[in-house]
């Protein structure tokens, strides 16, 4: 019998020893320091203001900060500082474009079908991409958007249609231009656009949702996975 760790039980392991007590910020930070000691190595200096922003903006929303903002942040010395720039970008429109593409790709979310003579578009494929959009956008639960994507159709109307309560007052603004009332339902473009055959489908659910490539299993027992045929 195999124990994969994907199927343990989550539990809270217990801090590693350090030497430099005064590096770490968080309970991670002992993690990646602990690692760091035992290859004889240190962690850099702190990144300036400057070049934290940017590599703020980038991870954020995916673009450089404007001329005006660098400006405004270096001149800002309140504790403060930082945290007003993560929640900005945090309720930008464009951290849902910037963060909902790494899920699109999971999807295989494509604007047109696959045709090497000429362009065959899916009609109203943009509607999927800009739920996805609005999803990050308005901090959805997981559990929401999963249900969404494999039986929206068949969730409650009231259910479908009601809107996040989480993360609404700040990045919701933004994103209601793209939908105002989002509908559970439109999720399902998830099957609807990508993958287009069976065991694409197969393959998309289980790697997507479940971290499992049981789609081999349709063939053989998977020697990866503990998925029989």
């Amino acid at each position: 019998h195999r124990a994969f760790w994907s199927f343990q039980p989550v539990r809270k392991s217990p801090l590693p020893r350090v030497s430099d007590k005064s590096w770490a910020r968080g309970p991670i930070d002992s993690f990646i320091l602990a690692k760091l000691e035992e290859r004889g190595l240190k962690p850099v200096r702190p990144a300036d203001k400057r070049t934290l922003l940017r590599r703020t903006y980038y991870d954020l929303i995916g673009l450089p900060p404007a001329p005006e903002d660098v400006d405004a942040f270096l001149k800002d010395s309140s504790p403060q500082a930082f945290a007003k720039v993560v929640d900005r970008l945090l309720a930008s429109p464009r951290y849902g474009e910037r963060w909902g593409r790494y899920w699109l790709d999971v999807a295989r979310y494509s604007d047109d079908k696959l045709n090497s003579t000429q362009e065959e578009p899916y009609p109203n494929a943009y509607l999927y991409r800009n739920w996805v959009i609005q999803a990050f956008n308005q901090d959805m639960p997981y559990d929401r958007f999963v249900k969404a994507q494999i039986a929206g159709d068949l969730m409650e109307e009231e259910e479908r249609r009601r809107r996040p309560g989480v993360g609404e007052a700040g990045s919701a603004a933004g994103a209601g231009d793209l939908m105002s009332e989002p509908d559970l339902a439109a999720g399902l473009g998830f099957y609807a656009l990508r993958p287009e055959f069976q065991d694409d489908r197969v393959d998309a659910t289980t790697r997507g949702f479940l971290g499992l490539t049981v789609a081999c299993a349709q063939c053989h027992d998977h020697k990866y996975d503990p998925i029989p045929t």
